[in-house]
């Protein structure tokens, strides 16, 4: 139940006026006092059992162990940093939508870094067993210039998915992995599609290439590399993180750049659900 914030649910709650019992599952139910949590306890019920993934995990061997492994990336120029950082300065306080602003620009930024790109695919190509590279937006292409990228430098089975791709395709695609036991698929998908509620056993690596805070969908794309499948003994999540921070000084920064901010909830999220977090600092030349 974890969309049961949606309007369609919501509507459909309110119109069974006969229900007897409602139970509600979810692997990521909202902290508590947020308004998500008070919402879905409103139209389900309140919470009677907890089991987390640390227990399913270390308690239960009824999941994969999960190892997180932040890329924090330094490839930016001081002036290209330094020109992010008077944005973030000069902000608008008076336009609630002021950040965000901020944040498409830093993403669009990003996502037009050629270095950024190669280095992501040129360390999924390396990989040796199957791996799901995950992007945001589909609105520039990111995820396209993934795909093509490795399409074109390697001989692995790459294969894309975003809204528009067909059901039939998706489910071909997982298939494709699921019996691929030479590790030579990787699948470039968009949160939206592939980040929650797909069942991919035969998945080694995770990519998470672009932001997010959001308790639900970290915790969801987590998920994603849970199940069990022979000989897997750890999934390695990878969390690329743009160091963007602007500093005139070795040991002091302006103002953190906000991809960074979100790669610091991530960690958050992380730590809460004791997976191991190990660091690499990665600059360029």
């Amino acid at each position: 139940m974890h969309h049961v914030i949606a309007s369609s649910i919501r509507n459909i709650m309110q119109k069974l006026k006969n229900l007897k019992y409602s139970i509600g599952v979810t692997g990521t139910f909202p902290k508590e006092k947020l308004y998500d949590y008070l919402v879905l306890q409103a139209y389900i019920g309140p919470v009677v059992y907890k089991f987390t993934a640390n227990q399913l995990i270390n308690e239960e061997k009824r999941g994969t162990p999960i190892f997180i492994i932040f890329e924090y990336m330094n490839w930016a120029t001081n002036e290209e940093k330094e020109t992010l950082y008077i944005l973030r300065s000069n902000k608008n306080n008076d336009d609630i939508q002021a950040g965000n602003k901020i944040l498409k620009q830093e993403r669009l930024f990003v996502n037009n870094s050629y270095t950024r790109l190669k280095f992501i695919c040129d360390k999924a190509i390396q990989t040796k067993k199957n791996t799901l590279i995950l992007f945001g937006d589909i609105k520039y292409g990111y995820g396209n210039k993934l795909y093509e990228y490795i399409k074109n430098n390697s001989n692995k089975d790459v294969y894309y998915v975003d809204g528009n791709t067909k059901n039939e395709n998706r489910e071909y695609y997982k298939e494709c992995m699921e019996k691929d036991l030479e590790g030579n698929t990787i699948i470039v998908a968009s949160i939206k599609t592939f980040g929650e509620g797909i069942d991919m056993k035969n998945l080694w690596s995770i990519f998470l290439v672009d932001t997010s805070k959001s308790d639900r969908i970290v915790r969801q794309i987590c998920g994603r590399g849970l199940r069990l499948f022979p000989g897997k003994d750890k999934v390695i999540l990878f969390d690329f993180v743009d160091d963007l921070r602007y500093s005139t000084h070795p040991k002091k920064y302006y103002k953190d750049n906000y991809l960074w901010k979100h790669a610091l909830e991530r960690k958050k999220i992380y730590q809460e659900q004791n997976f191991p977090i190990y660091e690499e600092k990665i600059k360029f030349k």
